[in-house]
């Protein structure tokens, strides 16, 4: 007997024992053997155990929990880690950056691209007083 098919036989042979198989693993058809047993012993552990009933349970204890995590954590959340004010101001430093160097590479800028680029300013200054004077709301639950 090879090293690889003595390792295969030892692996099936350690398999069989974690589930209890009492199949004889030598001869031409051991496998078909160990794979009949194993599909056995497999659906009469789901039949006695009762895996079905018992998945439905926790799927449906999993939806109760992501329920309450939306319902009460998520919202508590984002309002004391600030996140959307976060984000926003990360998005707004994207465009003010991006606004700058399209300005700058313009050969010969007119009123109206200034003007644009005044609106940008001007709209991030606000923005910036208003994530810097707001502040967490608290969620009664």
């Amino acid at each position: 007997m090879s090293s690889i098919s003595a390792a295969s036989a030892a692996a099936r042979t350690s398999t069989a024992k974690h589930f209890k198989l009492h199949v004889t693993l030598e001869g031409p058809d051991n496998y078909e053997q160990w794979k009949k047993a194993f599909q056995g012993q497999l659906f009469s552990l789901i039949k006695n155990n009762n895996i079905v009933q018992k998945g439905a349970k926790d799927g449906w204890q999993l939806i109760k929990t992501i329920w309450v995590f939306l319902r009460d954590e998520l919202p508590q959340f984002l309002s004391n880690w600030r996140t959307v004010p976060r984000i926003m101001m990360g998005l707004y430093g994207l465009v003010f950056y991006n606004t700058m160097q399209w300005f700058m590479s313009l050969p010969e800028p007119n009123n109206a691209q200034a003007g644009f680029v005044s609106v940008v300013v001007g709209a991030g200054a606000a923005w910036f007083g208003l994530y810097v004077n707001g502040k967490k709301t608290d969620i009664k639950k």
